[in-house]
């Protein structure tokens, strides 16, 4: 079973949905971590790339996969911009 699968068939994760595919080489984020951080409404909106889908239905994110990807990169190249 593959990691995707894996966290599909996870009871604790919901709604989990491909939004970009392509591929790789290697893995792209091979030492991506999750963490938590209770963020103001304010500090939420002004993660750059985030804003533009606040508030999108789930059909928006599909539209423009490759900015969900970019959004991703930049949390990978900049983990600090949450704080």
């Amino acid at each position: 079973m593959d990691l995707y699968q894996t966290i599909q068939n996870d009871t604790r994760h919901v709604q989990v949905r491909t939004i970009y595919e392509k591929q790789i080489q290697e893995r792209e984020f091979a030492d991506w971590s999750m963490g938590y951080k209770e963020l103001t409404r304010t500090e939420f909106r002004n993660i750059p790339s985030l804003n533009m889908f606040l508030g999108e239905e789930t059909g928006e994110w599909e539209k423009n996969s490759v900015e969900v990807y970019k959004l991703l990169v930049q949390f990978k190249q900049d983990p600090g911009c949450f704080s």
